[in-house]
Formats: structure tokens, sequence, C-alpha cells
């Protein structure tokens, strides 16, 4: 039987695990959007044109969803279901700090190019009695610091299915929402390396160590599950019969949304579960098809349920004890600006009070130019484009030149550079050792700019021109001033001005230390 699907947001994640399952059902048909015309069309090359059509286009430009609607018909003859796939997190903010435009955006892409498709989509899914499948969020109804526009956004989006599913009950026409828990997708990527910086520090850490243990969800099941649910409905899963938030049938869900994959059990008693072993699956349909939150869902003649938030069904996250315990050694991190001076006031105290200086600059570009590195490469790149290295390979070598100098007897140590966002700090105190504080070095950027320029005529270095030096500007406001203010609510933050002569400078550090009894 001939099953006709749009999907949108279809070139990466979800979305393509999602046509991916779809197009692996006989007589499944799918209309794809996205923007990226390369991703779509290696897609299409392989399934086949007449599997697979595509609309390369925005989703909030309205002839973008009449142009799939039209396709779908004209191509396949019907249209059985529409999932709404295609989501973003930006912006990312305090609710002052984010503009009421960047909203405006995010809303037509999350909420507004939903309603948008549903409307063109509407008359040909009555005729067929089909499915409306929209991907929401936990974050619809658990707030995240910083996630305003998008959180609100989900939750518009589970207002918007639950009205569907009850104006077109009599229609026939079935909608649902559905929260698919944290997936391995550019956007957990871009928590981590980009939005991180702008939310609580505990909110992050959050999803930084469930990257660390491994414990992302692959992007198959929940796409999987999305498919299945698009080509199946939900009415002989869900039935209204909730018990507790969990399905009473689970294993019937587990052997309908996922036939080919086959049951297995763990190498070893508290190990984690093999991808899409029976346990993995039980606890994504526990978080998906229960609903972390299934907001609407109308089959036959039951009414629109609200499911219960299914209590956690994985292990807590395990804390890890720093490498270094507090009083082992000493951590002082530096900061400042690109041409703040903060270099030299760190020669000046390995001098005066006989730290070890590592510059985590230093240590990147001597990586970069060492013989066979595996980083080298990407740390190139990152320094030509002005963007913050990965925090696993600068933690890595900030770890291992603590270790060489504390095994030849050094233990206190300035960390120059570093932490550049939210994350290095948290990786870095809770998996190294906890800093004593940080010196601060502020500095107005056309003074910064100034030394900088002076410098390249000697240094050699490739990030030493304006444009790098501008986006480097940008990079420490966006990213590293939010550190600064994370440990200046913490009371450990000294900061200096040093628009000044290098030796009042000098004199305004050394006082510092001498306020903190070093």
């Amino acid at each position: 039987m001939t099953h006709v699907s749009i999907v949108t947001g279809a070139s990466r994640g979800i979305g393509k695990a999602i046509v991916q399952t779809l197009l692996k059902n006989e007589g499944s048909k799918v209309v794809a959007i996205a923007r990226s015309k390369s991703a779509l069309e290696s897609l299409q090359s392989e399934f086949g044109k007449d599997n697979l059509d595509i609309v390369i286009g925005d989703v909030t430009d309205a002839l973008t969803s009449k142009k799939a609607v039209e396709l779908a018909i004209s191509r396949f003859g019907q249209l059985n279901s529409v999932i709404a796939n295609a989501g973003v997190l930006d912006p990312v903010g305090s609710i002052e700090s984010t503009s009421i435009q960047e909203w405006k955006k995010l809303y037509d892409i999350n909420f507004f190019s939903v309603a948008q498709l549903i409307q063109e989509a509407i008359p040909e899914l009555r005729k067929t009695k089909g499915n409306v499948v929209a991907v929401s969020s936990g974050a619809a109804t658990t707030p995240y610091s910083g996630w305003y526009a998008y959180g609100s956004s989900k939750a518009a989006l589970n207002h918007l299915i639950l009205s569907l599913a009850t104006e077109e009950k009599k229609s026939g026409v079935h909608a649902i929402s559905i929260a698919p828990g944290v997936v391995d997708t550019n956007m957990q990527h871009d928590i981590r390396e980009t939005f991180g910086s702008k939310m609580d520090p505990h909110h992050l850490q959050k999803f930084l160590d469930l990257h660390k243990n491994k414990q992302l969800v692959p992007a198959e099941a929940p796409g999987a599950v999305l498919a299945n649910l698009a080509l199946k409905g939900w009415g002989h899963l869900i039935r209204g019969k909730l018990s507790g938030g969990r399905l009473v049938g689970g294993e019937l869900a587990r052997t309908q949304f996922f036939p080919r994959f086959k049951s297995t059990n763990s190498s070893s008693a508290g190990s984690s579960p093999p991808p899409f072993s029976k346990a993995k699956i039980l606890i994504v349909m526990g978080t998906l098809v229960l609903g972390t939150t299934i907001v609407a869902g109308i089959y036959n003649k039951d009414p629109p349920k609200s499911a219960v938030e299914p209590k956690s069904t994985t292990t807590a996250t395990t804390t890890t004890s720093p490498e270094f315990p507090p009083g082992k050694i000493s951590v002082i991190f530096v900061l400042g600006g690109p041409g703040s001076g903060k270099g030299t006031q760190c020669d000046i105290l390995v001098k005066e009070k006989g730290f070890v200086h590592l510059s985590a600059g230093d240590l990147l570009r001597a990586e970069q130019k060492r013989p066979g590195s595996k980083y080298g490469n990407l740390i190139a790149q990152c320094i030509k484009e002005g963007k913050i290295v990965p925090q696993e390979v600068t933690i890595e070598l900030l770890r291992n030149a603590i270790k060489e100098n504390y095994n030849r007897g050094e233990v206190r140590f300035l960390v120059d550079g570093f932490p550049r966002k939210m994350d290095q700090a948290l990786t870095f105190e809770n998996n190294i050792a906890e800093s004593a504080f940080t010196l601060f070095f502020e500095c107005p950027e056309q003074v910064m700019m100034k030394r900088i320029l002076e410098r390249a005529k000697t240094s050699g270095r490739a990030d030493d021109n304006v444009e790098s030096i501008k986006k480097r500007f940008q990079t420490f406001i966006d990213t590293s001033m939010p550190v600064v203010e994370y440990f200046e609510k913490q009371n450990k933050v000294v900061k200096l001005s040093c628009d000044h002569p290098v030796d009042v400078v000098a004199s305004q550090v050394l006082a510092a230390l001498k306020s903190k009894n070093i």
C-alpha cells in the first residue's frame, strides 16, 4: 500500500533518519524539504527519484510548503503524513540580551512554518485520514537558562498540535508531538561549542556529561519512532491506556516500531546496552512514544491525551573527582582579550613568584607544528578563522603539561588564555583541578588592536592580522566574558586595568596576589 510523507529538515540528523526509515518500508514515498541541495540530492541518489522527490527551500517560505504538497500529489497521487522536524535553538541568551527580531526568526522556523505546512496539507490529509507528527522538545515544559525562545516556541507547537488533534477528530486526521530526548545531532554540538557559554553552568554540565558518557541518543532511534508513527499511527499502541507514564504493552511497541532490530543482552551487568538492544529500545520508547511530551494523540474515539512525564530510566551521571584534589596544586586562570598583555604579566610572575606559565595558545601552536600531530590541521583551521579549538584538544594538552611539570615538583600554575568557554571551565575544574581564582585583564579594543599589529611585525603568527583579530575580539566577548561573569559570582575574579605601562600593571598584579596570600 502506498504511503506518501512530507518531511522537513530532511538533510541531516533526525530528519535524515526519518526519511531513511520511511523509505525502507515497501510502498513508502517521500517529499523531503531542506535547504541543502547536495544533501537532498545524495538522499535521492540513495533511494531513487521514483521513491523520493525533493524541495530545496526554506521552510519559512510559504511557497516551499505549497510546492511540497503539490509535488506529493502530482508525483505520488496522495498525501498520508506530514513530519515537521525542522527547528533551531538560536538565539540563546538572557531575556535582555536577545533581540525580538531573533525570536521572530526562530518562531518562523519552529512554529509558523509548521502551521503553514499544516494549512497547505490539511485538505489532502483529510482525504487519507492522515497523520501529523511534530518534533517537540522537553524544553517546552522544562526550563533551561537562555532557552526562552526555543522552549516557548516548542510549547506553542505543542498547543498547535493539541488543538489540531481536537479540531480534526471528525475528519480522522491524527496529530501528535514528540520530544525525542537528548539526541546526538548538530544541535548538541552547538550547545557544547557555541551556546553553552550563555547557559547556566549546571544546565550545560548535563549536556556535557551526556556527551562524555556516550549517553546521547543516536538520531536513528527517534528517526525510526517518528517515521513509524507517521506510517502506522499510534492508536494501537496508546489507546488512552497509560500507567504511571508508561505504555501498557511496551514489547508490542518495540516490535511495531523496531521490527528490524533484534533484542540483545548487555555484555556485562551494569554496562550500557548496545545501540538498539531491547533495553535501549524500551528506554527510547519510554522517552519518545510515551512522550517525554506526547502532547496530543487522537485515534478513533479516544480524546487527546497528555502523558505523564516518565521517570528517568537512565542511571544518574557519576561525578568524577579532579585529578589533582584541592591543596595538591594551585591553578590561576589568566584571561583577557587578545593583546591585553596577559602573556607579558605572566612572564613577570614566573620570575617574581616562581609560577609555571602554561599558555593555551602557545601549547596549541606547538601542537600544530609538531610532526605527526593528529590535531595539527584542526588547530590551524580554527586559528585562521578566529574560532575556539575544541575543548578536548586544549584540555588534553593542558593536562599533559601540568602532569609533566608536577612530576618535576612544580605545583603552582598560571593557565593563560584559558578557559575560553564555560564548557572548558567546568570540564577543567571537574577533571583536572579547581582554580584558585582568575586574573582578568581589562583593556580597550583599540589599545589591544594597536599592540597586536605592532607585535605582528615580528611574531610571525598567522592570526595577527586585522581580520583575524576582529574575529578573536568578538569570540572573546561572546564566549569568554560569560566565564569571567561565572567566576565573578563566586568572588573568584581579580580585575586589572592593563591600559597602563607594563610596570604599573605588574605592581597591581603583585598586590592582587599578595591580597590572596600568594
